[in-house]
């Protein structure tokens, strides 16, 4: 799952991108080392390029990588989000930090902090300012409470963004389970935010929380029609 650009790979970017260069499919294929049928693929979106790819992409149509990268606002980025930006791997990352990859793999999860000195390197390697990245690793390590929302809030971004992808193919057997595990991840996070409104201790975290509840539901409410349809060859 890291090298993976699925759910987040900006198909519109691409075809954009395509047509506004003058270049066949065959071409981009060539480029890109696949089939003319995986270019085809990710021109509407069934298929996503792995982050190799990714970054082959963005070389070809000399743009940053981040253009083909359906992201949330730069305020809600976490460390994963930054990597995919600077259009690495995991260990793209640990070789160039100096850590093994499972390191790299447990920051972005939240399972261990990144030593400070190690924040520093990592801003080196994804180019930005040291002090933002740091405000990223303090938001995810304030606390179980700020951890809850930190987490909630990462289901609650990628959600909408897979959204809008999967409901493209939601007649599909394969959209269907995607719409499903979507709403899955979903209700598990509000279910985790309804535990945790009690504990809250200040305005800001329950407007946070409350913020994301509505969001994480309108979610809900827009796959409510696709996820109940029948799937094909259910009887």
């Amino acid at each position: 799952m890291s090298d993976s650009t699925a759910g987040m790979f900006a198909a519109q970017v691409f075809r954009e991108s395509m047509d506004g260069s003058g270049l066949t499919r065959q071409d981009v294929a060539d480029r890109l080392g696949v089939g003319v049928n995986m270019v085809s693929a990710m021109r509407t979106g069934r298929k996503s390029p792995s982050m190799e790819g990714l970054a082959r992409i963005a070389a070809v149509f000399n743009r940053p990588v981040a253009d083909f990268l359906n992201l949330p606002p730069a305020g809600e980025w976490t460390l994963r989000h930054y990597r995919l930006a600077a259009g690495l791997t995991q260990p793209d990352v640990a070789e160039q930090v100096g850590v093994d990859a499972t390191s790299v793999g447990k920051w972005e999860l939240y399972r261990t902090r990144p030593p400070e000195s190690t924040v520093d390197r990592l801003a080196a390697v994804y180019n930005v300012d040291p002090d933002d990245l740091r405000q990223v690793v303090d938001r995810a390590h304030g606390g179980p409470m700020d951890q809850i929302l930190t987490l909630t809030d990462s289901v609650r971004a990628v959600a909408q963004i897979a959204v809008r992808a999967v409901l493209r193919d939601s007649e599909s057997v394969r959209g269907q389970n995607a719409l499903t595990d979507i709403r899955d991840q979903v209700i598990q996070a509000l279910g985790i935010l309804n535990g945790a409104m009690t504990q809250l201790d200040s305005a800001a975290a329950l407007t946070r929380a409350k913020k994301t509840v509505a969001d994480l539901a309108q979610v809900l409410s827009e796959t409510a029609d696709e996820s109940g349809a029948a799937r094909p060859g259910d009887s």
